[in-house]
């Protein structure tokens, strides 16, 4: 079985009475994607899904110590605006993370189209979360699948 690579998508506001069932879905579909021969999995550890499937990944690496976490970061400086309780989260998974990518070193147009290309260029597999049909999110989503990126959206996927 080959390794194959995971990518994560989704939105940065996620309503706080929806984060369980999130996570619980979240986990499900990593995990059937590790059994599938997933190893590496890639976010770029932006507020919300992001943050979110990153720390399951590393909360799953208790049971799958193979499967391995990187970030792919826009820029260096991307908490600059954050709060602090998310700023401490953030620095807690990039400490446990495999590695590191960043795709600009400082604060620059075009972070949102280099990181779709290269999530498309190193994904065999995307996790999302997509519920709303503008934005960001379904920009990325819709390039991946442009690329024949499978997609599993768990905004959508009954557990």
């Amino acid at each position: 079985m080959d390794e194959q690579t995971c990518c994560f998508v989704g939105h940065r506001l996620i309503p706080k009475e929806k984060r369980r069932g999130i996570r619980k879905k979240l986990e499900w579909a990593i995990c059937t994607l590790i059994e599938l021969g997933v190893t590496t999995f890639l976010t770029s550890g932006t507020l919300g899904f992001d943050i979110m499937a990153a720390g399951t990944v590393l909360r799953l690496k208790r049971a799958f110590p193979h499967i391995r976490l990187i970030l792919v970061l826009p820029q260096e400086n991307q908490i600059r605006h954050w709060r602090d309780s998310s700023i401490a989260n953030y620095r807690l998974i990039r400490e446990h993370a495999d590695g590191v990518i960043f795709l600009l070193r400082q604060n620059g147009a075009g972070h949102t189209e280099e990181r779709m290309q290269y999530l498309a260029e190193h994904s065999d597999w995307c996790i999302c979360y997509l519920s709303g049909e503008v934005g960001e999110t379904r920009n990325t989503v819709e390039y991946l699948k442009s690329q024949a990126i499978p997609l599993v959206n768990i905004a959508k996927k009954p557990l």
